[in-house]
């Protein structure tokens, strides 16, 4: 289970990856993510993710907190960021259409 494997580690990127490896299998995700805060809170910066290809994880290695990105808007909005279809995410985060690295992540 979850809670004996994170029982079991005491290294933050341990239970990043455990929480996001685990939790992707658990609810059939093709992809997850832990990203953090930096000092300044300016940024997002990846600890861990699976799933994605290396160009997009390029990406997420360090976000912009004022850009427009739907991690970004959940961390300063204070509220979950749900988009239910690809169509919706272009509608609200136009550069995911015009960004070939997000094709099929």
């Amino acid at each position: 289970s979850i809670a004996i494997a994170l029982a079991k580690t005491n290294s933050r990127l341990e239970v990043a990856r455990i929480a996001v490896d685990q939790s992707r299998h658990a609810l059939g995700a093709d992809s997850g993510t832990v990203l953090i805060l930096n000092e300044s809170k300016t940024e997002l910066q990846l600890l861990y993710g699976s799933g994605y290809k290396p160009e997009i994880l390029k990406v997420l290695q360090n976000l912009n907190l004022e850009g427009p990105d739907p991690m970004a808007d959940a961390v300063r909005l204070k509220v979950p960021i749900l988009v239910g279809t690809k169509s919706e995410m272009i509608d609200r985060y136009q550069r995911f259409d015009a960004d070939p690295r997000f094709e099929n992540h």
